[in-house]
């Protein structure tokens, strides 16, 4: 017998011997780390000629044939410091989407994303599709960046690659970040191959929810008294909550999204019929919805920098420290910028962590284990991990008041009928 996922595969290697393929003349320019994540699944790692700064970029070359000897350029570059706190970055974030539309001054092209392209690059690399997204302004550079970067190559430049189609995903769901597959694979001229791996990933999607499902159902009723819930935390300075396909991953784990982007109802939708994106939270509404167990996965943050940050985050009584999740060691950190704030095949990783983490207990180790088994399901320490929640006792002399005597203030506060004091 074979699991729905293997059958999948099967039925996508044997689409993938049998259709005609790619065109030799195919050079992909992909400026998107989803979508290079979707090439490589195609199997197009052949025909990748550029990704940005935060693409996979070993993941293609592992996955390329001996005869590929074509060059794999870095289209983008960022402009945060990588050691800047979450404040600073979430400040430059927001300076950038009040920027006005792209401008061109001398050479410098300023625009609104803070990948900025390298454009003698885009241009060396001769591409003759380009794979970019509108779904948000800063993070990853637009069409109109793209045009705007032929644009300064040139006249001539500009008129070879006028033609050059720019394929704009804008997935804001988990079925629409699977139509992204067959978009792509049309594109690359392998349909059958997109259409394969839409089959797969909603496959494994199910699967993963009838796992959890199935392994639960054989815990007894005190145990499975109600769904946990649960937290993901796109960012910490400020907080916010989990928008778009997240709330889904928490939904195909068993589990209950604490969400602003969720009403009682379900997860909740835009004007244009899509999921909501993430929302700002206060600490307050954090502390109010005080929940069982949560994940920090910080958009474009890797499992280290999250683990970093979410440790201050549980160390401070205003951020996370007081919480249910801190007090009990549920705090988890996850590597979001691979498998939570890119809309493509690794998604499905992102729900098995969000399963693992929900699960991670003694009484749900019957769980835990059919969850891990799961081919796709990223182990601890390679995806995600617990965070330390313990706290350092203090010394006494920690505690004593400033400029009073310790058995003073205690003396005091008895007189008082006080049962607890501070300084």
């Amino acid at each position: 017998q074979f699991s729905v996922s293997q059958i999948i595969l099967m039925t996508t290697d044997h689409i993938r011997k049998d259709e005609e393929g790619p065109p030799s003349s195919l050079r992909v320019a992909s400026l998107l780390p989803s979508a290079t994540d979707m090439l490589v699944a195609l199997s197009l790692s052949d025909y990748v000629v550029g990704v940005t700064h935060e693409c996979n970029l070993s993941s293609v070359l592992r996955n390329r044939t001996a005869s590929s000897e074509e060059e794999i350029r870095i289209l983008t570059r960022s402009v945060l410091d990588p050691n800047a706190s979450q404040g600073e970055i979430d400040s430059i974030v927001k300076q950038a989407s009040d920027t006005c539309a792209a401008k061109a001054h001398d050479d410098v092209l300023v625009v609104n994303s803070l990948y900025p392209i390298e454009k003698e690059a885009l241009v060396e690399s001769k591409p003759t599709l380009v794979l970019t997204q509108d779904l948000c302004r800063v993070c990853a550079p637009s069409a109109t960046d793209v045009s705007d970067a032929f644009a300064f190559a040139g006249p001539d430049s500009k008129n070879a690659t006028s033609n050059i189609p720019v394929i704009s995903l804008h997935p804001t769901s988990l079925a629409t970040v699977a139509e992204t597959f067959v978009t792509v694979g049309a594109a690359c001229h392998v349909p059958e191959r997109g259409r394969a791996l839409k089959d797969q990933f909603l496959a494994d999607f199910e699967l993963l929810r009838r796992t959890v499902k199935d392994a639960c159902a054989s815990l007894n009723t005190e145990v499975l008294r109600s769904k946990p819930k649960l937290l993901v935390l796109e960012w910490l300075d400020p907080p916010y909550d989990a928008g778009h396909w997240i709330p889904e991953l928490v939904e195909v784990a068993g589990c209950e999204c604490v969400s602003m982007s969720v009403s009682v109802s379900g997860v909740s939708h835009d004007e244009s019929g899509g999921n909501k994106k993430s929302q700002t939270m206060t600490w307050d509404q954090v502390h109010e919805a005080d929940p069982d167990i949560v994940l920090v996965a910080c958009c474009g943050f890797d499992l280290e920098r999250n683990v970093r940050d979410a440790r201050q985050a549980v160390a401070s009584q205003n951020c996370l420290g007081t919480l249910r999740a801190a007090r009990n060691g549920r705090v988890y950190a996850c590597d979001g910028n691979r498998y939570f704030a890119s809309p493509g095949p690794l998604l499905v990783g992102g729900a098995a962590i969000v399963a693992s983490c929900a699960y991670s207990t003694m009484e749900y180790a019957h769980v835990h284990n059919a969850i891990q088994q799961l081919e796709f399901s990223p182990l601890e320490g390679q995806g995600w991990c617990k965070v330390d929640c313990c706290t350092k006792v203090p010394d006494i002399e920690d505690l004593e008041p400033k400029g009073k005597d310790f058995s003073v203030v205690h003396e005091e506060a008895c007189a008082a009928g006080q049962m607890t004091y501070a300084g």
